[in-house]
C-alpha cells in the first residue's frame, strides 16, 4: 500500500512540502487509481504521447491554481532499454529524458512539471513500459518558473539544445566540473534566478 501519496495514473499519479509548495493530505490508497482514472490501462506503448490529465484531481487544484506539479514517476516492466519523457501539454517534446531504465529495472525518479494550459502533461517512452505516476504536490502558477526540459550537457556527442558543452570528454572521477546553468535553457542570465 501506498501512504502519503495520492496515486493518479495506473499504467500508474502522488503531491512533496518546498516553501512555495502544497502537500497533498495522507491517504492509503489501492493498487488502483485515487479517482479511477487512467486505471490499469496497460504498458505505454514506444512512441506514443499520453496526455495525463492531472488538475482536479489526487488534491491537485482544478483550473489555473496550480501552476507546476512534484511526481514520481516510475517505469516498470521496460520491454527493452530506453528512456521516459515528461513534458507540459501543448509544447514540443524536449530531447531530455526525466528516467532512463533497462530491462528487469523498476526505477523512479521525481519529475518537477509545469501543467499545460489544460491542466495535462504528456509522457512519451523510447520503448513499451508500464508506467506509475504519483503527485507529491503543486505549485501554485506564478511561484515556481517551470521550464520544459532542455539538455545543458552531454559529454558523448549526443547534443544539447544550444550546442554548448556537447562532446569532449568524460567527467574524470575526483575533478571538478563547470557547467553554465544561467542564460541557457530558459533560465535567466544574472542574479534572477535564485
Amino acid at each position: 500500500m501506498l501512504r502519503d501519496a495520492r496515486r493518479i495514473l495506473s499504467i500508474f499519479v502522488c503531491a512533496a512540502v518546498a516553501s512555495t509548495m502544497a502537500a497533498l493530505p495522507t491517504s492509503d490508497v489501492s493498487a488502483d487509481t485515487i479517482d479511477g482514472q487512467f486505471s490499469q490501462t496497460g504498458a505505454l506503448a514506444s512512441g506514443f504521447v499520453l496526455n495525463l490529465t492531472i488538475a482536479g484531481r489526487g488534491g491537485v487544484p482544478a483550473g489555473s491554481t496550480a501552476g507546476s506539479v512534484a511526481l514520481n514517476v516510475t517505469a516498470i516492466n521496460p520491454s527493452a532499454a530506453g528512456f521516459m519523457t515528461v513534458w507540459p501539454t501543448g509544447q514540443p517534446r524536449p530531447n531530455a529524458s526525466n528516467l532512463n531504465f533497462v530491462v528487469g529495472q523498476i526505477v523512479p525518479n521525481m519529475v518537477v512539471v509545469p501543467l499545460g494550459t489544460d491542466g495535462k502533461i504528456s509522457l512519451w517512452s523510447y520503448s513499451t513500459v508500464d508506467v506509475l505516476v504519483d503527485v507529491l504536490g503543486w505549485f501554485p502558477a506564478g511561484s515556481f518558473t517551470g521550464l520544459t526540459p532542455a539538455r545543458l550537457m552531454d559529454t558523448r556527442g549526443g547534443g544539447t539544445f544550444d550546442g554548448a558543452f556537447s562532446g569532449g570528454s568524460k567527467v574524470v572521477a575526483g575533478t571538478d566540473f563547470n557547467l553554465t546553468i544561467a542564460g541557457r535553457g530558459g533560465v535567466p542570465a544574472g542574479s534572477t534566478a535564485g
